[in-house]
Order: structure tokens, then C-alpha cells, then sequence
């Protein structure tokens, strides 16, 4: 029908518009374009929403609510000059990769992006590069916690330096395309946590060991970053839905080093309108609230500002626990031991929701390893493997005696956890009466020790005693939804 209108109009336009009555085909061409309705930015419109590839009955009513909110606060994200890898979406990352079964893992990898030093991981094909779907990774989500055979699934990037570039950057405006995710969890109707995720092919090297930085450590395939926006109704407005930005926690290399900065206080974080605005690390792509000049930070980066910028409300995804490529247990990416996903990030877990994007109660601290066999009087230690993670904020250490009714917290013990080393020991932790929390100086720690410490009150009876060692990951996470009374 509406076509017959414009043809109608045409022909009218033809008769007026034209000397001989004849109108040019190009030039009907171009009347009829711009009869055509103007097509909206979707970044400026309400009926934008769609949570792609998310149905929306995973959000139980909140959806529209979710993704207004989402896209009002995600973030303007600005890179380094000189960055070489940029986002990129799910759905892309999967197109790129090969999803295989590690036979036998890499060991160490070396001063280059691509090839190990050492030696290669051993894989077998389980999806060819191409063919590997969101519904996939639901099938092989168990990885190596999980299987009996101990070995993890892999999504592999096969190397593909062209890939590890991620999505090409838009030319005429110098944007990323890729989207967002954003995790939306509410505390409350007025209190709101918005966590948002950044997906990357590749993670490069920190700044060169010359001017002080790490130079080739952190470099692997895939790379997970996120930050956090705690967003409060202002209840004393007389405004329907008026929200402000309560903090902002900027995270760095998925460990506690991150920043978490309040709005109310002086601090360098900057806005454009709702969005705070973020610079990421040249290739390791940690958040930071501004550029921190020509020499690399404490944590190894080089943080500037350069033309490429990321306008990530433009593109936003809501995820949860029940999107599909989320319960994906593997690791993204091969070379270099690529990282977990969102799911399996101490962030992720702290603020684990409901259905509905209710922030779950918190569950205890996660156990992580139990020594047992440890005696004072023994000339000989007992050693213990563990491997436990810098992304955790702290890490719980109780040495408990074994006594007729059961195992008792000895608080008599100041105690070392020491390294064996070759070249002689190296003393990580020291722990007080029995118990104490450290923050995590290393990820895994292999031939490891306890000693007493002189400070010690050890008797003869509690040197010939049995020992147990408890170490637990201390939660929650320590940025809480620590929002003020309006």
C-alpha cells in the first residue's frame, strides 16, 4: 500500500518536477530514498532494546528495565595510540576459533606473541575452526574440574595473528563495533550493580622491561576485563527513574589491584553525561580512570590516550548465569594458557543473582586446600602444591591442632609459609596466633611450607602434636553494594 502512495507521489513529483514531464530514472531513484522513513540511531531510541542472543524470559520481567539501565552507564572506553588488539563479540571469537581437548598442556611459553619456549600443548579437535556454536559450549562446559580424564576444553585461536586484532575498527568514526555485556544485579528497586564485560582475541605484553615494565609476561590468547558501576534512585528528586552513579570499580588484570572510586569524593574518574569514561592499557587492556603518563604503572601498563575510542552503549548485550556461552567452563584461547570466563571470575561469583537479577545472599568462603600430617618435632616438612589464584582479595591461612575432641585453632603458632628454592628458601606469608589473611603474592605455589616462628609458645607436647593447615579464599569480594541512605 505504501509503495502505491509513493509511486503516486512520484508521478506527480515527475509531471511538477521535471520540464518535459519525464522524470530520470536516477533521479526518481533519489526522490524515492528520501520519501523513505529515516532510520533512527538505535543508540538514541528506547525501542532499541534487544538483548541479542539473550531470550527474554532469562530476565523474569526485568529485561527492559535492565537494558535501559545497562546502556545509560556503560561506559566511553579510550585506548592507547599505539594499541594493536581490540574488542571484539562472542559470536566472532567463536567464528575465529577451534574448540579442542588438551591431551597435554603447554609448559611455559616463551619471549614471542605466538610460539612457547618449551613446548606446545597436545590437543585433539573436537570442533573445527568455523563451526563452533553458542549451544557447543554448553555441551563441552564441564572443563578440566569436572572430568574424569582431567583434561580441559579449549576454545583455540589457532595462532591467527590477523585475529588476535579483534573486531576492525569502524573507519570513519574510529570506534569499535563489538559490543558490551553487562551483568545487571539489583540489591534493592533503588540500588543497582552494573557489571560489564569486555571480550578480547588476545592479550599482548606489558611495557617493555627497558623503561620498567613486566616486557613479555601476561602475553595469551583471549582476555576477559570488566568493571563495575554502582548506580542509586536519588529518591529526593522529584523526577520519575532519575538515577546517579554511586562508585565506580575499575578492574586490572582480574586481580584486587583495581581502583574503586566514589562519585562523592575527589578522585580522576571523568564522565561524558551518565558514562564514565575508562582508558585501557596498551595491549593488557586493564581499566584506568585516566592516562597515567609515559612510564608503565605499578601493575606493568602503559596508559594513554589515543583516536580509537569505544562508544560501548551503542552496543549492549545482557548476560547472566543462563546465557549460553556464560556456562562455558573452558578456557578462551590456547597459547599462553588463555583465561576462564566471566563465570569462573571471583567478580562473577561475588555477586551471583537470581532469575530475576536479585543479588543472592553470600555463601561461605571458598575452601581451597587442607594440609594434614604437619608435626613441629619433624626434621623433615611436609610439602603441599596449591594453586590459588591472585584474582581472589585475600587468602585465609589457620593452622589447627589435633586434640581428643577434634581439631582446635592453635593461636599458641606464628608461623611462615615458605617456597622450597635451590638456591634457598624464600619466605611468602607471615601468619600470627594461629591465623591470618594475606593478599595473594603469587598464582601457584608448588613445594610449599610451613615453619614455626621463634615467636612461637610451642611446648614439647604441641612439637609432637598433629597438625592441619586450612587455607580458604577469603570472601565476598570487598567491593560491596555499600550504598547511602537517601
Amino acid at each position: 500500500m505504501f509503495r502505491s502512495i509513493w509511486i503516486a507521489i512520484l508521478l506527480i513529483l515527475g509531471v511538477c518536477g521535471s520540464s518535459n514531464g519525464y522524470l530520470d530514472p536516477k533521479e526518481l531513484q533519489a526522490r524515492l530514498q528520501q520519501l523513505r522513513p529515516v532510520k533512527k540511531d538505535p543508540s538514541l531510541s528506547d525501542s532499541s532494546f534487544q538483548p541479542q542472543g539473550n531470550p527474554r524470559d532469562q530476565f523474569k520481567g526485568r529485561a527492559k528495565e535492565s537494558f535501559e539501565l545497562a546502556k545509560r552507564f556503560a561506559p566511553l572506553v579510550y585506548f592507547h595510540p599505539d594499541e594493536k588488539y581490540f574488542p571484539c563479540s562472542v559470536e566472532w571469537f567463536l567464528k575465529n576459533a577451534q574448540l579442542v581437548k588438551a591431551i597435554e598442556p603447554e609448559k611455559e611459553y616463551g619471549m614471542g606473541p605466538v610460539k612457547p619456549i618449551v613446548k606446545s600443548a597436545k590437543v585433539r579437535q573436537l570442533i573445527e575452526k568455523g563451526q563452533v556454536k553458542e549451544q557447543d559450549l554448553i555441551t563441552w562446559k564441564d572443563s578440566k574440574d569436572d572430568q574424569p580424564d582431567k583434561q580441559e576444553v579449549i576454545l583455540d585461536l589457532m595462532g591467527d595473528r590477523k585475529t588476535y586484532e579483534g573486531m576492525p575498527i569502524n573507519k570513519g568514526d574510529q570506534t569499535s563495533p563489538a559490543p558490551v555485556y553487562c551483568k545487571v544485579i539489583y540489591q534493592g528497586p533503588d540500588q543497582v550493580a552494573l557489571q560489564y564485560w569486555f571480550c578480547y582475541a588476545y592479550n599482548g605484553p606489558f611495557a617493555p622491561l627497558s623503561i620498567g615494565g613486566r616486557g613479555p609476561l601476561g602475553i595469551h590468547e583471549g582476555d576477559w576485563e570488566s568493571i563495575m558501576v554502582f548506580i542509586q534512585k536519588d529518591n529526593n528528586q522529584k523526577v520519575d527513574n532519575l538515577w546517579k552513579v554511586v562508585s565506580v570499580y575499575l578492574s586490572r588484570h582480574g586481580r584486587d589491584r583495581g581502583e574503586h572510586l566514589k562519585a562523592d569524593e575527589p578522585s580522576t574518574l571523568q564522565f561524558l553525561g551518565t558514562h564514565p569514561i575508562i582508558y585501557s592499557a596498551k595491549f593488557g587492556h586493564g581499566s584506568y580512570p585516566s592516562p597515567q603518563g609515559p612510564l608503565p604503572t605499578s601493575d606493568g601498563d602503559l596508559v594513554a590516550k589515543g583516536k580509537v575510542s569505544w562508544r560501548t552503549w551503542n552496543n549492549v548485550e545482557l548476560i547472566n548465569e543462563k546465557t549460553p556461552w556464560i556456562q562455558f567452563r573452558g578456557r578462551w584461547g590456547l597459547r599462553g594458557m588463555g583465561p576462564k570466563g566471566p563465570i569462573d571470575k571471583p567478580l562473577w561469583k561475588s555477586f551471583s543473582t537470581d532469575e530475576q537479577g536479585n543479588l543472592k545472599k553470600k555463601e561461605a568462603d571458598t575452601l581451597l586446600k587442607e594440609v594434614t600430617g604437619i608435626r613441629f618435632d619433624s626434621k623433615k616438612p611436609v610439602l603441599f602444591n596449591i594453586d590459588i589464584s591472585t584474582h581472589y582479595f585475600e587468602h585465609c591461612w589457620s593452622l589447627y591442632k589435633k586434640e581428643q575432641n577434634g581439631w582446635v585453632l592453635d593461636k599458641d603458632v606464628d608461623f611462615d609459609v615458605r617456597e622450597k628454592k635451590f638456591l634457598g628458601d624464600k619466605s611468602w606469608y607471615h601468619i600470627q596466633a594461629g591465623s591470618g589473611c594475606v593478599k595473594p603474592g603469587t598464582n601457584a605455589l608448588k613445594g610449599f611450607y610451613i615453619r614455626a616462628l621463634p615467636s612461637s609458645r610451642l611446648t614439647a607436647n604441641n612439637r609432637s602434636a598433629d597438625y592441619k593447615l586450612v587455607i580458604h579464599a577469603k570472601e565476598p569480594w570487598p567491593i560491596q553494594m555499600d550504598f547511602k541512605e537517601p
